[in-house]
């Protein structure tokens, strides 16, 4: 409901520069403009049960017990459900800046903005009386003034479609898959209160990032993990790759200039995470990006797959990892 009436909202005001958080509410309704999130559950709604039912839909929090199908549990497919985390402050926690990748550097927080960019004001320019004769007249006419309350008004609507869009991400499924001695971690979007819960537990203070034995036992023997969100920065914390065992194969769904921007730190895919991300794997990891799918070209320079992939067939929406 909240995302229909920011949909609505947005719509209705037609601001230059609101495509993104358009984007954030259709997002949100499984419609998104980029035409992602329709396609997906369109494949997932499409599934049949052998007897030719609908799928039966479920939904888990850290610590359910998953329910496969019974030919996946013959096969010795298992999954262990490790994310959303139950309380809602994780939920609500998207960003911990001393464990991302916010600069070029080790991850130094120095440069790390206090307020969300949709906070931002333009600096004010007070105009200076020239002299004694006009010091009677006034700075500012009537249109003057409510031009500066307005540049100078948050943005409700853009902090509001982020604030959704931040919260839905967060109650991302985590999910460790194991098959035939493999293990294959994926996460969806979740940002930092999700990988919080799986890393250390809960909330974290001063003093207390020392991850927990059976977190950490998961990312020093991973086969395969999928990049959060787009190679955001704060969907991957620098301790999951500083964890991560060396030569893990790894991809990431992404879209160089659909969000982000590069000059405020926030690009996305975020370029010292991926450049780390490579380093981790052995240079295997693998980026949507580097294939041509329904038309579009892959971005330039980036070579090809790693070998352990391999692209669908022309006009496909997959990529295979062999395992």
């Amino acid at each position: 409901a909240i995302a229909r009436r920011l949909q609505a909202a947005l719509g209705a005001r037609r601001a230059p520069g609101d495509e993104p958080y358009q984007n954030m509410a259709g997002n949100i309704l499984g419609a998104a403009a980029n035409g992602g999130n329709d396609a997906a559950l369109e494949v997932l709604r499409s599934f049949k049960t052998p007897d030719g039912a609908a799928t039966p839909v479920d939904y888990y929090r850290a610590g359910d017990t998953a329910n496969l199908p019974p030919s996946l549990v013959g096969a010795g497919l298992t999954a262990q459900i490790l994310g959303p985390p139950t309380d809602l402050a994780l939920v609500a926690q998207m960003d911990n800046h001393a464990h991302q990748y916010l600069t070029a550097g080790s991850g130094d927080a120095d440069d790390a903005r206090p307020f969300d960019p949709a906070f931002d004001a333009g600096p004010l320019v007070w105009p200076k009386l020239e002299g004694d004769p006009h010091w009677l007249e006034p700075l500012y006419d009537d249109a003057d003034i409510q031009k500066h309350i307005a540049d100078n008004t948050p943005d409700a609507l853009a902090a509001a479609a982020q604030t959704a869009d931040n919260a839905i991400n967060n109650q991302s499924l985590v999910v460790l898959f194991r098959f035939k001695g493999k293990s294959m971690l994926f996460c969806g979007d979740a940002q930092w209160g999700n990988w919080a819960n799986f890393l250390f537990g809960g909330a974290i203070g001063a003093g207390q990032a020392t991850l927990k034995p059976e977190s950490r036992d998961i990312l020093a023997t991973l086969d395969f993990l999928k990049v959060g969100h787009h190679g955001s920065t704060n969907a991957t914390p620098m301790d999951v790759v500083d964890a991560l065992r060396t030569g893990c194969a790894a991809m990431c769904s992404t879209d160089p200039g659909a969000y982000g921007n590069p000059d405020k730190g926030t690009e996305v895919p975020r370029v010292p995470l991926i450049q780390a991300l490579t380093a981790k794997t052995n240079q295997q990891l693998a980026r949507s990006d580097q294939v041509s799918v329904n038309g579009h070209d892959p971005t330039p320079n980036l070579g090809p797959l790693p070998a352990v992939f391999s692209a669908g067939p022309d006009n496909s929406q997959f990529v295979d990892y062999t395992l």
